[in-house]
């Protein structure tokens, strides 16, 4: 899974600022707490891919309406997969 996050913050203030430009644009997005070096981050997440390339068209798009470079982060079949496993056995 390849997600595309437009942003990422220290502050939710400043993330939330983020998603709501994103959406004036006509971009979706969302905000997703993460830890970061025991650090509390925002990141604002804007698609989740199966492929890299239909990732990178998203990047592309985002850059051209709004300026905002995005990045990808890859996430590995064996976290879903664990993940998944957990869910089923719950």
């Amino acid at each position: 899974m390849f997600k595309v996050f437009a942003g990422s913050f220290k502050s939710r203030e400043n993330a939330q600022e983020r998603v709501s430009f994103l959406l004036s644009k006509g971009i979706q997005s969302f905000i997703v707490p993460t830890t970061i070096s025991g650090e509390p981050w925002f990141r604002v997440q804007s698609g989740s891919f199966s492929s890299r390339e239909n990732a990178e068209k998203r990047i592309t798009e985002i850059k051209s309406i709004t300026g905002v470079t995005a990045f990808i982060s890859a996430e590995s079949c064996k976290l879903r997969c664990q993940h998944k496993s957990t869910l089923a056995s719950t």
